[in-house]
């Protein structure tokens, strides 16, 4: 790279910024902003910066890849049926299950293995609804005023396990007796439809509701676990 080439490269670097706050429009209660740089920022809340000075060799190459666990066993599995990872190197709270969306650091390996991850989270699906509290990290480019969004992820989320369905008005409903949830804004399996007393597993995020300061994202009956 000539010394022109570095001084453009260097007046458009790219700046990731995180910011915390509230889903509600065009309004943005910032509780952070972070100034980061050359940041893989992944949608669960994990920073990684990976480089093949980290994690690389001459030999190997290494790259950063988003697919779909298609294999699961007992210590290992598969993403997208060439990608193999061992569950040590998962990180998050949440399980690799099949049919999970994933985010994992590869490294190629001159074996039968092929592409081995050395590094694997899962992605929380995850669509922001009114009153959510929310992370969204973008990026900045100094000279051209450029702002891109990278991520966006829920600020607190929880797993909450056989819990009952405690009351259900119209498309709305209350989960544990502190948990909204709206038919419009969750994912359940296809085919079922929440009762009332309904045994249930959910998936939750901190949002702002009348009443309820936690809502549900998604919905397993636990006889579908």
């Amino acid at each position: 790279m000539s010394e022109e080439e570095k001084e453009e490269h260097q007046s458009l670097l790219e700046v990731q910024y995180t910011i915390a706050g509230q889903c509600a429009g065009n309004k943005e209660v910032v509780a952070a902003l972070e100034d980061k740089k050359e940041v893989q920022h992944w949608e669960t809340g994990r920073e990684v910066c990976c480089t093949e000075e980290q994690h690389g060799t001459e030999n190997n190459k290494v790259k950063t890849v988003e697919g779909v666990v298609t294999k699961a066993f007992s210590d290992h599995g598969w993403i997208d049926d060439s990608i193999f990872f061992h569950y040590e190197n998962v990180t998050g709270d949440l399980p690799l299950r099949i049919g999970q969306r994933v985010v994992a650091v590869v490294e190629e390996h001159e074996t039968s293995l092929g592409w081995k991850a050395i590094k694997s989270v899962a992605v929380l699906d995850f669509e922001p609804y009114e009153g959510d509290l929310m992370e969204v990290v973008f990026s900045f480019k100094t000279e051209m005023q450029d702002r891109k969004i990278i991520s966006v992820k829920p600020l607190r989320y929880s797993h909450v396990k056989q819990v009952f369905i405690t009351s259900m008005c119209g498309r709305d409903g209350v989960v544990d007796n502190n948990i909204f949830f709206t038919l419009d804004s969750l994912k359940i399996p296809a085919g079922y439809v929440p009762q009332l007393h309904d045994l249930v597993n959910v998936l939750v995020v901190q949002s702002t509701q009348p009443s309820y300061c936690w809502r549900a994202i998604s919905m397993t009956p636990v006889h579908m676990e």
